[in-house]
């Protein structure tokens, strides 16, 4: 609370001869920002997986640029930075903020902001609004023995240990640590994208020794709304130690879950282990809606380690969005880490810039049955193909796995180019489940809508009849497209994308090298199921032109069962 409003709080006064107090101020009726949540330490090993949750309990969102959040040690007389907000957020009506030490990557709720900075037994932390030392203090706690400056009323007397908290007892503010918390089992909470409040008070709420604290101002027309980049875009997928120890093929995939298209520039990836490394993303990187993004090693220039790390991604301003730490001795080869919903998993079928596929689940599943992470693609059979992307120019548009006779001639590849422009292919690759390439050369050009037939003869990528997957990599190293099946393919059935705009495939038995796609389904004859339960009424009521009929029309196998049938009453076919 503002050391500013103690008279107040504290005052008595009579009216009509009675004497009279003021009732304890309550959080919920509060004017300003307070300290809600403290976490000290997560037990033995995490003693820095701290967090500090900010709550508002205005009926205004207000902004916490130029805020910032300070610790001082047992009898410390000076400020020791923990965040300070130099950027526009807005903390939601009823809302919160919540810090936490950038090595908390398990934490389970996602931060607003993260540092370096950590807070122990015995320490207090104060939320200023100006500079260390010196700034209004908005808010203040001290714990277990302090001795410091950010002690209001009685310090609060023990310290948290690992997994709980101090929290605010039922919101309570009385300028008094000890009768304003207590201790529970540690329930983070975050702000998500917050608006600011249209409304704003006539005019500022008085302070007699603090200054008036920024509230949310009005929208004007056309302003935009700071928004948080958590819950937007998700690291999704990771594959940390790919088949025969190939760092080339270590990847970090991004998605977008929102609906619209998403400029990621400037934002920077991370792991979290050992000797860290970070990569700023490109200026004009964008993520479709709902769309990947794939980020390679031989790119970004991170090694994740096999024993144990993590990743995160931060947004321009250092906030981090997103956070995916895995377990010591996990990554086993060719197992990719993939969120499943709110979960992580193991599994066996790497997907990058595609929907996770999980198979043989290692760890953190209900069961070990293959399952996507969204509703099956009709018609599909078990195949994955790529979602299309604003950025997609060439896709892969039907295949030939298992042509009639020999395979080694007559399996192909087909390409589509989709960008309204004629592509020159140089350095864009295709490549089969087994790793084996085929690069294309300088004088490989595909004119605008056409097609473009890779024979096996000339790629030497030989398809497996029961399973494989297709990927066409663009220059840059990135798949721009694939297609995985791990079913017998009968013997001259394409598959085949049902249109350039669809992730759509089906068999047909048609292959279509060189032009549109023509699916035709197979057309099965019906099954004729017969059944003989009193031979003497065939005797008597059935003509022996019958027989004839189904000898000759009858398949040779079922011809021959009703020939059987009728020798062992000792009938014949004429």
């Amino acid at each position: 609370m503002p050391r500013g409003r103690i008279f107040f709080l504290a005052s008595a006064f009579f009216v009509g001869g009675f004497l009279f107090f003021t009732a304890p101020t309550q959080a919920e009726n509060s004017d300003h920002l307070v300290i809600s949540q403290i976490q000290i330490t997560n037990g033995a090993g995490k003693t820095s997986n701290d967090f500090i949750e900010i709550h508002n309990p205005t009926g205004q969102s207000i902004d916490i640029k130029g805020y910032r959040l300070v610790k001082r040690t047992q009898t410390g007389a000076t400020d020791i930075p923990v965040k300070s907000f130099t950027d526009s957020f807005f903390i939601p009506s009823q809302g919160y903020f919540l810090w936490a030490n950038s090595d908390y990557l398990d934490i389970s709720t996602m931060p607003n902001a993260t540092t370096t900075a950590t807070i122990a037994s015995d320490n207090g932390i104060a939320l200023r609004f100006g500079s260390n030392d010196t700034g209004a203090i908005i808010d203040s706690v001290a714990w277990g023995e302090a001795q410091n400056g950010f002690i209001e009323g009685a310090v609060f007397p023990q310290n948290a240990e690992g997994g709980q908290a101090l929290m605010r007892n039922n919101n309570q503010d009385t300028n008094n640590n000890s009768a304003d918390f207590l201790i529970t089992p540690s329930s983070p909470r975050h702000a998500e994208a917050s608006v600011p409040s249209p409304e704003i008070p006539s005019t500022p709420i008085p302070h007699t020794e603090t200054p008036t604290v920024p509230i949310a101002p009005a929208l004007s027309a056309g302003s935009a709304s700071p928004i948080s980049c958590q819950n937007t875009i998700l690291v999704n997928e990771i594959m940390i130690n790919p088949e025969d120890s190939n760092a080339d093929y270590e990847f970090v995939e991004l998605y977008n879950q929102t609906d619209i298209e998403k400029d990621i520039s400037n934002w920077v990836l991370s792991d979290s282990q050992g000797k860290t490394t970070k990569f700023t993303l490109p200026a004009n990187t964008k993520i479709a809606s709902h769309g990947f993004l794939i980020f390679y090693r031989p790119q970004i220039k991170i090694t994740l380690n096999n024993s144990g790390d993590g990743v995160k991604l931060s947004d321009a301003s250092g906030q981090i969005c997103d956070a995916s730490p895995y377990n010591s001795g996990a990554a086993d080869e060719d197992m990719s880490y993939s969120r499943k919903n709110a979960n992580w998993v193991w599994t066996s079928t790497a997907t990058p810039n595609t929907t996770n596929i999980f198979t043989e689940i290692k760890s953190g599943a209900a069961d070990s049955s293959s399952q996507k992470n969204s509703d099956s693609i009709s018609n599909t059979s078990s195949a994955a193909p790529a979602p299309l992307t604003a950025s997609s120019t060439i896709i892969l548009n039907e295949f030939l796995s298992n042509p009639k006779g020999a395979d080694t001639d007559k399996e192909f590849i087909e390409l589509k180019n989709i960008s309204g422009k004629t592509m020159n292919l140089e350095k864009w690759r295709l490549e089969d489940s087994s790793r084996k390439k085929f690069v294309f050369s300088s004088s490989t050009v595909i004119s605008a809508n056409e097609f473009l037939t890779v024979w096996s003869k000339d790629s030497n990528i030989s398809l497996n009849n029961s399973n494989d997957a297709i990927k066409l990599f663009n220059p840059d190293g990135q798949i721009a497209d694939q297609i995985s099946y791990n079913e017998p393919v009968d013997d001259n059935f394409s598959y085949n994308r049902v249109s350039a705009s669809s992730t759509i495939w089906q068999w047909s038995t048609v292959p279509s090298p060189g032009i549109d796609n023509f699916i035709s389904q197979p057309n099965h004859p019906p099954t004729i199921i017969f059944s003989i339960t009193n031979v003497a009424e065939i005797r008597e009521e059935m003509p022996c032109l019958l027989f004839g009929i189904l000898a000759t029309k009858l398949n040779p196998s079922a011809s021959q069962a009703l020939i059987n049938i009728l020798a062992l009453e000792n009938l014949k076919l004429p």
